[in-house]
C-alpha cells in the first residue's frame, strides 16, 4: 500500500536514486510505495487551523501517503516529513508573525515536489494603554467572537470580548500583577485557549512636574531612591533617554516649546524601555504672555469705585485682564479682574474710598504672563457713598379713615449713584406706639429698587387702620429700611384717634357735718 509502514530505507534509496537496471514499471511502482500517487498539485488543499499564539495545526487534504512540509516565511525554516496522516502540528511559533508554508510531495522539500502552500498569521493577545487601574486586552488575528478570563491573582468569570480586536479592562488595582487569557470559546478551557498576557498596572504617581515655564520643567521623582532615566515621549521633538544619578530626586529640562503638551516618563536605570518603567508625568508648558495693547484706557469715578473702559489692538492668546491702581503717587500690585476674558473692555474697580483721587492702567494676561500695560489713565476723584432717606405720600391718616396706599420712596442723599441697583428693604411697624394688629392691619416686608445710575426708587404698601373706641390720642407707625452697605433713614405715620372721652359727676347731697359721696363716670376707656 502506498505510504505502508513497511516501506524501507533501502526501498527509499531506491526511489531516491534508481539503478540504471531498474524499469519503468518498477520505478512507478517505488514511486508508490514511497507516496508519489500521480496526483497533481491542483488537487491538494492545505490549511492552518486551530492558530494561537504559538501553535497551529497544517492540513493537506487530498493526499495520501508520505508528505513533507516546510516553512517558507519567515526564511530558515526545515523540511519535516509527516509519516502518518494528513495534520502536522506546529508549535513555537512568534505571536503576530506572519507565516508560510509549502506541503511537497514525497521524501523532500523539492520545488518541483510543491503541492499547496497555506498562509496563516499568529495570533497576538497583549495589553496596551496601560494605566494604573486599566488596561486595554487586544486580541490581532483572529476572526469573529472570543472570550478573556483573569486567573491571577484570582480567577475570574469567562467573559466575552465581542468580535473586535480590544477590550477595556477597568477597576484594577494599581502595581499589581496580572494574567489574562484568551479563549476561542465561552467555556474558557484550556484546549481552547488562543494566548495568555501578563502585565503590571502602573504604581501610584511618584513623577511630577513643577516650575513649568515656556522653554523649561523641573521633574521630581518621589520615594524611588535608585538611579533613573528620564525621556520625552510626547511632545515637540525627539525625547532623549537622560541618565539622573542615584540619590538626585530631580533633573530640569530645557528646550521645551512654549505652550505645548509634553509627556516625560522616569525609567530605571537599565534603559527606557516600558520593562524599566516607574512612572510618567504630563504637562503643558506656559504660553507667551500676549502682546495686546490695550488703549486707549478711560477712568470714570463712580461711587466708591471707578470704571475703567479700554479698546484693544487685539486679542490673540488672552485669558484675561488684570489692573493697576495708583494712590499718592504709589502703584499698587496688579488684579485680575473677576470673570474677565478676551472680549471683556471695561470693568468698575471696587471699594475705592469716596474723595480719595486715582489713576489706573490695564494689561491683558495669560498663563504665561502679564502682556504690556496700557497709557495712564486721568486722575479720577471718588464719588462719596450716598445714605439713605425715606419718605411717605402719606404721613397722617386717622384711626376711622378708610385703607389708604401709601408711597415709600427711598432717595439718595446726594446726586451720586451707583452703576448696580441697589435693594432697600422696608418694614412697616418695626416700632412706634402703634401697635401692628391691634391699632392697624399688619403688613409684610417689601423691597424697593434704586436701579443702576438713578438716585430714588419707590414702593408702596396699605395702610388699614383700626377704628377702636378707646380714647388713645394720637400714635406713630413707623417704616424703616435696611440696605447692604448703606445708612437709611426712617419715617413715620401718624394714627389720630377720633374718640373723646366725657367725665361725668353725678349730684349727692348731705348734711352738714356728714360725709358725702359722689359718682364719677368716663364715658369711654382711657388708654
Amino acid at each position: 500500500m502506498v505510504g505502508h509502514a513497511l516501506t524501507t530505507r533501502a526501498a527509499t534509496a531506491a526511489i531516491a536514486r534508481p539503478h540504471a537496471g531498474t524499469t519503468k514499471a518498477a520505478t512507478l511502482f517505488l514511486a508508490a510505495l514511497a507516496g508519489f500517487p500521480g496526483t497533481t498539485a491542483a488537487q491538494h488543499t492545505f490549511t492552518a487551523s486551530e492558530v494561537k499564539e504559538t501553535a497551529a495545526t497544517l492540513t493537506l487534504s487530498g493526499h495520501t501517503g508520505w508528505w513533507h512540509y516546510k516553512r517558507i516565511s519567515p526564511s530558515g525554516g526545515t523540511c519535516n516529513a509527516v509519516t502518518d496522516g494528513y495534520v502536522a502540528q506546529l508549535s513555537d511559533l512568534t505571536p503576530g508573525q506572519a507565516y508560510t508554508f509549502h506541503a511537497y510531495n514525497g521524501q523532500s522539500c523539492a520545488t518541483e515536489h510543491k503541492l499547496a502552500d497555506a498562509t496563516f498569521t499568529a495570533l497576538d493577545f497583549h495589553v496596551t494603554d496601560k494605566k494604573r487601574t486599566e488596561v486595554t486586552l487586544v486580541l490581532e488575528h483572529h476572526d469573529g467572537e472570543w472570550w478573556y478570563q483573569q486567573t491571577f491573582p484570582s480567577k475570574q468569570s469567562c467573559t466575552s470580548g465581542g468580535s473586535g480586536t480590544t477590550k477595556k479592562i477597568t477597576g484594577l488595582q494599581k502595581n499589581t500583577s496580572y494574567t489574562y487569557k484568551a479563549y476561542s470559546d465561552d467555556a474558557c478551557t484550556g484546549a481552547n485557549q488562543i494566548g495568555d498576557a501578563w502585565f503590571k498596572t502602573l504604581p501610584p504617581h511618584v513623577l511630577s512636574a513643577s516650575e513649568i515655564k515656556q522653554t523649561t520643567a523641573k521633574l521630581t521623582l518621589a520615594e524611588v531612591n535608585v538611579a533613573w532615566k528620564h525621556m520625552q515621549t510626547k511632545g515637540s521633538g525627539t525625547g532623549t533617554c537622560t541618565g539622573v544619578a542615584q540619590g538626585t530626586d530631580n533633573a530640569e529640562v530645557t528646550g521645551l516649546t512654549a505652550n505645548t503638551d509634553y509627556t516625560f516618563t522616569a525609567y530605571r536605570a537599565g534603559g527606557c524601555t516600558e520593562q524599566y518603567l516607574i512612572d510618567w508625568v504630563d504637562f503643558t508648558t506656559l504660553p507667551n504672555p500676549p502682546t495686546v495693547q490695550p488703549t486707549p484706557l478711560t477712568a470714570t469715578a463712580r461711587i466708591e469705585g471707578a470704571e475703567l473702559s479700554w479698546t484693544p489692538d487685539n486679542t490673540t492668546g488672552v485669558d484675561g485682564w488684570e489692573y493697576q491702581v495708583e494712590t499718592g503717587g504709589t502703584w499698587g500690585s496688579w488684579k485680575a479682574i473677576p470673570g474677565s476674558s478676551a472680549s471683556t473692555t471695561s470693568y468698575t474697580v471696587p471699594n475705592l474710598t469716596g474723595g480719595s483721587s486715582h489713576k489706573f492702567k490695564v494689561r491683558a494676561f495669560n498663563r504665561g504672563g502679564g502682556g504690556p500695560a496700557s497709557n495712564e489713565s486721568e486722575s479720577v476723584t471718588i464719588l462719596v457713598k450716598p445714605s439713605v432717606s425715606l419718605s411717605l405720600s402719606t404721613t397722617t391718616l386717622a384711626e376711622d379713615a378708610a385703607t389708604a396706599t401709601v408711597t415709600v420712596t427711598a432717595q439718595f442723599s446726594n446726586s451720586n449713584t451707583f452703576v448696580s441697583d441697589k435693594t432697600v428693604t422696608v418694614t412697616v411697624g418695626g416700632s412706634g406706639t402703634a401697635t401692628s394688629g391691634t391699632d392697624y392691619d399688619a403688613v409684610s416686608d417689601f423691597d424697593i429698587t434704586i436701579s443702576a445710575n438713578s438716585s430714588s426708587g419707590t414702593g408702596t404698601f396699605s395702610l388699614d387702620p383700626t377704628d377702636d373706641a378707646v380714647f388713645e390720642g394720637s400714635e406713630t407707625i413707623t417704616v424703616a429700611g435696611t440696605s447692604t452697605g448703606l445708612t437709611v433713614t426712617s419715617a413715620s405715620v401718624t394714627l389720630t384717634d377720633n374718640d373723646d372721652a366725657t367725665v361725668t359727676v353725678n349730684d349727692a347731697d348731705a348734711d352738714e357735718g356728714d360725709d358725702i359721696t359722689f359718682t364719677v363716670t368716663l364715658d369711654k376707656a382711657v388708654q
